[in-house]
């Protein structure tokens, strides 16, 4: 898995998994691990602002971070010189290349309760439909925290995140502002590709 995939994925499930979207999640921080098709774990940060998130990915080269903005309708991914800053519309189009992003008529329905890293849970199945194809994912929702998830996973298991260490309460507003001196990209180069 590539590294802005590592980042990028676990950002967008707990974000945008309706009606939990960012929006409506409480304000937290969590540390979360992503697993993905047998992939190395990838492990980061996440933080909920104000309905923003802003995920990180710490390798030994870089901090790589992704800030998505559903008020706004952006998704900026942060990365070290020489590529900077990318920021794209959150749309369906974004949404195509990213299998387990719900558009807005994604269809949720709460499919039982289970117990999850010892939180009390209700599992959710959303269904999206984008371009006629339809995607199923599965967000555990603790209701010992707000409904804040603490386990995504898509329809066969092969894409699965956990948040852990969740601490309610508002994160530091410098996390969600572009950093002095990036310039948003229009393409994305082939090395950040």
């Amino acid at each position: 898995m590539s590294i802005r995939a590592s980042v990028v994925v676990p950002a967008l499930l707990i974000v945008l998994s309706p009606p939990a979207f960012a929006v409506d999640l409480p304000d937290a921080t969590a540390d979360y691990e992503s697993l993905r098709d047998g992939a190395s774990p990838a492990h980061g940060k996440v933080y909920v602002s104000k309905g923003r998130v802003r995920s990180e990915a710490v390798t030994s080269a870089a901090t790589i971070a992704v800030i998505v903005d559903p008020t706004a309708k952006t998704l900026s991914i942060l990365m070290p010189p020489p590529v900077g800053c990318i920021t794209r519309p959150l749309t369906d189009s974004v949404a195509l290349n990213t299998p387990l992003l719900p558009s807005k008529n994604a269809k949720e329905e709460v499919v039982g309760s289970e117990t999850v890293a010892g939180h009390p849970t209700k599992k959710y199945r959303i269904s999206t439909t984008i371009n006629g194809t339809t995607r199923v994912q599965y967000v555990w929702r603790a209701t010992d925290l707000k409904g804040f998830p603490v386990q995504t996973a898509d329809e066969n298991g092969k894409i699965r995140s956990t948040f852990k260490n969740v601490k309610l309460g508002k994160p530091a507003a410098k996390l969600f502002a572009m950093p002095a001196g990036c310039k948003p990209l229009t393409k994305v180069p082939p090395a950040a590709k």
